[in-house]
């Protein structure tokens, strides 16, 4: 689902650490939960696969408005600021590319 408009992200980390939630202003797509627990899990899905490039991103779940990503080998209070950047720029990159988020056989 591709929009002219700048989509909106807001990032909120889990009070561990070990993840994030960015929640969108639009759903990227329509479908169901989906969930990689890997790099080799997100081949074909366009947003994961971005998303495993980004460094020590270790699993990621999409749902249409909300994308979370959980990160590896954190240290308590660890800053999510420098890779919820990165995860950002990911998500508005593929909205703008017109690419499906998940691959059909996932959906």
């Amino acid at each position: 689902m591709a929009d002219s408009a700048e989509i909106r992200i807001q990032a909120e980390p889990s009070p561990q650490g070990d993840s994030c939630r960015f929640m969108l202003d639009r759903p990227l797509y329509e479908g169901i939960v989906a969930s990689f627990l890997d790099k080799k899990s997100a081949e074909g899905s366009p947003l994961a696969e971005m998303l495993f490039a980004l460094p020590n991103v270790q699993r990621v779940v999409l749902t249409p408005s909300m994308v979370t990503v959980y990160r590896g080998c954190t240290q308590p209070g660890e800053d999510w600021r420098p890779l919820a950047k990165q995860v950002g720029q990911a998500i508005r990159d593929h909205a703008k590319s017109g690419k499906p988020a998940v691959s059909d056989k996932v959906k």
